[in-house]
């Protein structure tokens, strides 16, 4: 992931990959209908 400066700290990084990783896969189970 690139972010601008100042680079956030490891907690809110960790949250970020959470909810991108949540609406990819919410998209993909819609996409497939489940």
């Amino acid at each position: 992931m690139v972010v601008d400066e100042p680079v956030p700290d490891g907690e809110t990084i960790v949250r970020m990959r959470k909810r991108v990783n949540e609406l990819i896969n919410a998209n993909l189970r819609f996409t497939f209908g489940q």
